[in-house]
């Protein structure tokens, strides 16, 4: 049993080694340079440029492709509408634990910016769809969705990669 989410509890904190080697690996499967920088995004503001930023468009584009591959997979397995109801249920009942996580760490940084803290909140639940997405359709252990949701449940924002960087927060 996976423990319990850590949603944003470790924002801003030094990057571990395990959180290095979940974006480096998150960057292998992406054919991406897997020895590329991986960074510690400063602040709640610069983690909302980065989310924002154009150059995201790959990082996005090549997730979408992804997570539309998984959809077809898992629902061939189980079904178009009970995929859609276990997706759904998993980010629902998370959503208010992931709300108020993402609000509790951006105040505790000084920050009460609503569009970051509803950026970040977002986004992990985005991840949690993803990694409940590639369960349901038996992706491997070392699937990309799988060390995104491992950023997060550690307590991270994962930006995401852009210019062969992936940032952290």
């Amino acid at each position: 049993m996976n423990p319990l989410p850590q949603w944003f509890t470790r924002v801003g904190a030094v990057l571990s080694d395990l959180d290095r080697s979940d974006a480096v690996a998150i960057l292998a499967a992406r054919g991406l340079d897997a020895a590329a920088a991986v960074t510690l995004v400063p602040s709640w503001h610069a983690a909302t440029l980065w989310a924002g930023d154009n150059a995201l468009a790959e990082c996005w584009d090549d997730d979408e492709d992804e997570r539309e591959a998984l959809w077809g997979f898992a629902a061939a397995q189980m079904g178009e509408a009970a995929l859609l109801a276990e997706l759904t249920a998993a980010t629902t009942a998370a959503a208010p634990q992931v709300r108020a996580a993402a609000q509790a760490a951006a105040g505790s940084a000084a920050s009460d910016d609503p569009e970051a803290i509803a950026t970040a909140a977002a986004s992990a639940l985005l991840a949690l769809h993803q990694y409940v997405l590639a369960q349901l359709a038996g992706a491997p252990p070392d699937h990309p969705f799988l060390h995104k949701y491992a950023l997060f449940a550690r307590g991270r924002w994962a930006l995401g990669y852009r210019d062969g960087t992936y940032g952290i927060l």
